[in-house]
């Protein structure tokens, strides 16, 4: 394991080794690219992962080890080569379609839920409920204020932004068990972003193609959470512009964690999702379940 784990208590580094051991990737080209995925659990009902920018599919490691003995689990990676909106939604359905899944319930996280609200604006067929975990609203000024980051990201050094990455981890809450770890994992996952990874990542994003209104889907059966925490300088300062478009919504705002709640505060996390899956079960779910 990456020495970066030194460190790390042996049974949160043991979880994370054990998962990596028993959930195998695999492949699928879409579009002239390759991309993974892990598949577990027997169903029926199925939940669909997508992961932040930059993060493979083992980010959900603690979330999918609870899950997968009631629900069937795919866990998307995200792909370097490309971050383009239309190319997410692409794989996840081309992953969806090849696992013989008409509609899941997805959880998307960061980049993975603005990828998530537009697949449910243009997809909503295929998206059973959704979770919308630390992310923005997805809108022109957002995507318009990437286009003026690009000439920011073309001049700034290369090593300026792994020294960023690094100082944002120093900042995790002491009352975290899991901090070490946490800076562990994105110490060894950011190894393999660099400059040009983080200014495709910006290019793509911001000539992706979105939609130019987002319905309320009121009359769209699936329920939808909004998860967030209170220090989350990304997401918490947009949950309100994210009610605002989806009033039905159900919202879990947890106490801390910043825009890593997944990882500092896994059981917090973990509950709050696990609840509301709880919730949106159906009669057929519930007998299968029992």
């Amino acid at each position: 394991m990456h020495p970066a784990y030194d460190k790390v208590p042996h049974e949160q580094r043991r979880t994370l080794e054990d998962f990596r051991a028993s959930h195998y990737y695999k492949t699928l080209d879409v579009g002239g690219v390759q991309r993974l995925y892990t598949v577990s659990g027997p169903g029926p009902r199925t939940l669909v992962f997508l992961p932040g920018a930059f993060m493979d599919a083992d980010m959900w490691f603690y979330a999918v080890e609870a899950l997968e003995n009631t629900y069937r689990i795919l866990a998307m990676s995200g792909s370097l080569e490309s971050f383009k909106v239309e190319g997410e939604i692409a794989a996840a359905l081309a992953v969806m379609d090849a696992e013989g899944v008409d509609k899941a319930t997805l959880i998307g996280l960061s980049f993975g839920g603005g990828v998530l609200q537009c697949m449910l604006q243009d997809h909503p067929d295929r998206v059973e409920h959704a979770v919308l975990s630390h992310c923005s609203d997805v809108r022109d000024e957002n995507i318009a204020k990437l286009r003026k980051m690009v000439k920011f990201v073309r001049l700034v050094p290369g090593f300026v932004f792994q020294w960023l990455l690094r100082r944002r981890a120093k900042k995790y809450p002491k009352s975290s068990e899991w901090a070490d770890f946490t800076r562990a994992y994105f110490r060894e996952r950011l190894e393999v972003v660099d400059k040009k990874t983080v200014l495709r990542f910006v290019e793509d994003v911001a000539r992706s193609d979105v939609p130019q209104r987002f319905d309320s889907h009121d009359n769209w059966p699936g329920e939808i959470l909004l998860l967030s925490t209170t220090d989350d300088p990304i997401s918490s300062p947009r949950l309100d512009a994210l009610k605002e478009r989806y009033p039905r919504a159900h919202v879990e705002v947890l106490a801390e964690g910043g825009h890593h709640t997944v990882f500092l505060f896994p059981d917090a996390y973990l509950d709050a999702l696990a609840s509301f899956l709880r919730g949106t079960m159906s009669d057929a779910q519930r007998k299968w379940d029992a």
